[in-house]
């Protein structure tokens, strides 16, 4: 059995055990669109986000695995949507069926080069679980790490800043 993930915050010198994971409360567009929420046209809850009844968004999970460990590196990000596709996950939620859909990254990624708009494909799951996302084949390095692992330095190194957002 591989062990579990924990390490010791370089910063606070607080130990932190479990899958690092650090997610967003919103897609980048929702913040640089400034969307005006009093027409019922914008609206952002925990799991959808509609922008002007024109851009689409549900929240979903990039497990990034860690080399040698039992559970990956979690990020919470927000992925594009058609509007065929977001009214069809929203009517069909809390019962969700398996389904795949292509959707644009909708979240700059801490540690990375520019991650706004890597294609990718989410698997939706049943249920209430969140959709995964899977990363379609580009030179980027979020796409090395999501398809080769990280090492455990790696994961400290983009776990740490999200422990101490004021300290960075």
């Amino acid at each position: 059995m591989r062990p579990s993930f924990s390490f010791t915050c370089p910063t606070c010198g607080e130990s932190h055990k479990g899958s690092p994971s650090v997610a967003f409360a919103s897609p980048y567009h929702w913040h640089a669109q400034q969307p005006d929420t009093s027409t019922g046209k914008s609206r952002l809850s925990d799991d959808f986000c509609m922008i002007e009844e024109r851009d689409y968004f549900i929240r979903c999970i990039l497990e990034v695995p860690i080399v040698g460990v039992e559970d990956p590196f979690l990020w919470g990000v927000w992925v594009s949507q058609s509007a065929t596709n977001f009214r069809d996950y929203v009517e069909s939620f809390p019962d969700t069926p398996e389904r795949q859909t292509f959707g644009y990254l909708s979240n700059r990624l801490p540690g990375y080069p520019d991650t706004i708009n890597l294609h990718t494909q989410t698997r939706w799951q049943r249920g209430t679980k969140r959709p995964l996302v899977e990363l379609k084949a580009v030179e980027h390095p979020l796409y090395h790490d999501w398809s080769s692992g990280i090492t455990w330095e790696r994961a400290i190194e983009l776990a740490a800043p999200a422990f101490h957002p004021r300290d960075n």
